[in-house]
């Protein structure tokens, strides 16, 4: 009993400098797996509000003048709608990587302060000879489950992480970056450049009458502007086309890579909880029968 006694409150007082110390190797690699999963996070979200963007820009260019007409919006409807609501579960999936984030900075250091304290009187006690109150070795127990069930279960997952959902993000996230440069805004067209001309076109045909001796120069001017204008719209027909052949396989990259960050950063912590949650329910329960 004495020797019991000596081994926890020695136990207690080495977690107490190890909470004032601050570094823990377990809590360093769950660090570490988070950081990583929320740079992949950021960088999968750029590139969908890219492509969104980008997809933005060719269905309202819809161009009416005298020599042609383009409206993508049917052609693209699904491609942006999907990359709106995967926007919104990267979202949702950041601010669950940032509360494990949180999780991991301030608490670890809380629970082995606790753990340390716990430890301590429970050696006092079994010096003492003192009887132990149940509710006291369960929750020791509890804070034990916490502050090191946790940060194992995290690590593990980073196992499954880089063996099977990275591979597989990169993958999707290389190929949907393609069609983001591709659906760059410098490469549509520029509504800026086509109010320039329908405003030129207006201006000559209101002085008309009255410069007929200018009536060449706005021609030459208007005809250089169309022809740009021109060959930025053939660019869009030829991207709206693309992109209407290659609309599955872009719509399938976005539902799995939405797929897998709602695994990786929702139902895995979910589980984690859960599992978490049922150990402690069980250890309690076991002591009260006990």
């Amino acid at each position: 009993m004495l020797l019991k006694g000596k081994i926890l409150i020695i136990s207690g007082i080495v977690l107490l400098l190890l909470s004032l110390y601050g570094k823990d190797p377990l809590i360093k690699e769950a660090k570490n797996y988070t950081d990583n999963v929320i740079k992949k996070t950021l960088t999968a979200y750029v590139v969908i509000r890219g492509i969104n963007a980008g997809v933005s820009v060719i269905k309202e260019s819809e161009i009416n003048l005298p020599i042609v007409s383009i409206a993508a919006g049917q052609v693209l409807d699904p491609i942006d709608d999907i990359t709106e609501r995967t926007s919104f579960i990267l979202m949702i999936a950041f601010i669950s990587l940032g509360i494990q984030e949180i999780f991991l900075e301030f608490f670890p250091n809380l629970f082995l302060y606790f753990l340390g304290i716990l430890l301590f009187i429970l050696g006092i006690l079994y010096i003492l000879k003192i009887k132990i109150p149940k509710f006291l070795l369960s929750l020791t127990l509890a804070f034990l489950i916490i502050r090191f069930f946790i940060p194992i279960l995290m690590i593990s997952t980073e196992i499954v992480y880089n063996n099977y959902i990275k591979p597989a993000i990169n993958e999707k996230v290389t190929y949907l970056n393609d069609w983001n440069k591709k659906l760059e805004l410098k490469e549509n067209l520029e509504t800026s450049q086509i109010n320039q001309i329908n405003k030129e076109t207006e201006k000559k045909e209101n002085i008309f009458s009255y410069f007929k001796e200018k009536i060449k120069s706005f021609k030459t001017s208007i005809c250089k502007k169309i022809d740009n204008v021109e060959n930025k719209i053939k660019k869009i027909k030829k991207l709206t086309n693309e992109i209407k052949e290659k609309s599955d396989k872009i719509v399938e990259s976005i539902l799995y890579l939405a797929l897998y960050f709602v695994f990786q950063t929702i139902i895995i912590p979910i589980s984690i909880l859960w599992i978490t949650l049922w150990s402690i329910k069980y250890i309690f329960i076991s002591f009260q029968q006990g």
